[in-house]
């Protein structure tokens, strides 16, 4: 939607509630349920009313929050609090704004992790982005109603301060995500790829047998679509051979999870069939079943490979870690995440913000710097080198483009996870502050 009608939506909106406040103050129904009433009908309207079918294509943009509505609702109440109450009451309303929320991100969290399934850190994240209220609605009828002044101050403080503890948490829980999903992503994206191909090999293979034995087919037509499923299963073959010479923990991994999943299915599949046919009895077919089940929940996980580096010795030569102790340098390797990458994949990009070090532990990168538009490779690094050390000592732009040249293994290092060591590591503190003195 243009901008000059996204004005003109906004300006009819506000000037439909200023004519609602003043109906309002001659029915018996609180301004904010008849503003909701009015909404409903207008959303219900605009489907039926052309004059009134702009505002389906109005969607509230996340500028248009942060900048038109929120600071509204935010500064108002700052403006309209009572500040010498606030004093009053600032611990219940320091307790209500952090531990309260923290408590009820970790209660709603667990909640959805229960009953849902959703992976903890997801869960935890989701219960951040929810717990903090919002009682704009609720304040207004206190102030409709006459509610005592103390009650509306409580509400009103908790809704302003607990904001910032929310946004604190929610980018806490955010990196910690981040880092596991992008570890996890990488894996889930190298299994699925094995299993598509391995999958492409044999349904080609049964193509190409059954089309022999097919009868009534031309053999010159047989022969031109065996020669096309022949090149796809070798295309297929040579990559699923490369990932087993790049990531052979990986694949024996994944190899032992595909045939026992398969074991296990067809298990599950012949188990019923031998208790409908009288084979096994009631009480053997349900101790099978809960036998299946248990093996199924005891198929081992893909993990990080390590390809055969230990992480202790790739971060030692780390310039910037070069003679710390040997407990500092095993807390970073033990922090530390191994991530995988395929030939083509862009590890980080020109001009975006830095938040990590990246050490190659097996594979090949090209690194690249594009002037306006002209884009040239400046270096290769290969395994045992590093890039983005920068963005440990702030937010920093990455200067260049790192694209994976062949199969990738890194080791990743953030940002967060050498500040939060350096709390607890005096050498990894100086040296910090050291290579930021050289750099000013």
């Amino acid at each position: 939607m243009p901008v000059s009608e996204l004005v003109l939506v906004i300006m009819g909106l506000l000037t439909v509630a200023m004519l609602a406040a003043s109906l309002c103050r001659n029915l018996p129904i609180p301004y904010t349920v008849f503003l909701v009433m009015i909404g409903m009908s207008m959303s219900a309207l605009s489907a039926k009313i052309p004059a009134l079918s702009v505002l389906q294509e109005c969607q509230l943009i996340p500028d248009l929050v942060f900048f038109i509505f929120l600071p509204a609702l935010i500064f108002e109440s700052a403006l309209t609090l009572d500040a010498r109450q606030l004093l009053k009451d600032v611990a219940p309303i320091f307790v209500l704004a952090v531990p309260a929320l923290v408590i009820s991100t970790l209660l709603i969290g667990v909640g959805i992790w229960f009953y849902m399934g959703l992976d903890p850190i997801l869960a935890l994240l989701f219960g951040a982005l929810i717990a903090a209220t919002d009682p704009v609605a609720v304040v207004a009828l206190f102030k409709e109603l006459g509610a005592p002044t103390r009650l509306t101050t409580l509400v009103e403080g908790e809704s302003l301060f607990n904001d910032a503890t929310a946004i604190v948490v929610f980018h806490i829980l955010l990196g910690i995500a981040l880092a596991w999903f992008l570890a996890r992503f990488q894996r889930a994206r190298l299994s699925q790829g094995v299993q598509r191909d391995i999958a492409g090999i044999l349904c080609g293979e049964a193509v190409m047998k059954n089309l022999r034995l097919r009868a009534g087919l031309e053999p010159s037509d047989v022969d031109k679509v065996v020669d096309i499923y022949q090149r796809r299963v070798g295309r297929k073959r040579k990559r699923v051979d490369e990932i087993r010479g790049d990531f052979p923990e990986i694949f024996a991994t994944l190899e032992a999870r595909l045939t026992q999943t398969a074991a296990l299915a067809s298990a599950h599949n012949h188990t019923p069939m031998s208790f409908h046919h009288g084979n096994i009895g009631a009480k053997a077919f349900s101790r099978i079943e809960r036998l299946l089940n248990s093996a199924k929940d005891r198929i081992p996980a893909i993990t990080n490979p390590n390809a055969g580096v230990d992480p202790v010795e790739l971060i030692e030569q780390i310039p910037l870690f070069d003679g710390l102790s040997s407990d500092a340098i095993s807390a970073l390797a033990a922090r530390a995440q191994t991530v995988t990458f395929f030939m083509g994949d862009i590890v980080i990009g020109q001009n975006e913000k830095g938040n990590a070090l990246y050490i190659i532990m097996y594979g090949i990168v090209d690194v690249f710097q594009d002037d306006n538009g002209a884009k040239t490779r400046v270096g290769t690094l290969s395994r045992g080198e590093f890039f983005g050390e920068v963005a440990l000592l702030g937010d920093e732009v990455r200067t260049a483009t790192v694209t994976a040249k062949t199969s990738l293994t890194l080791l990743r290092v953030t940002r967060r996870t050498v500040l939060s060591l350096a709390e607890k590591h005096a050498d990894i503190a100086e040296r910090l502050e050291h290579a930021h003195s050289q750099r000013r």
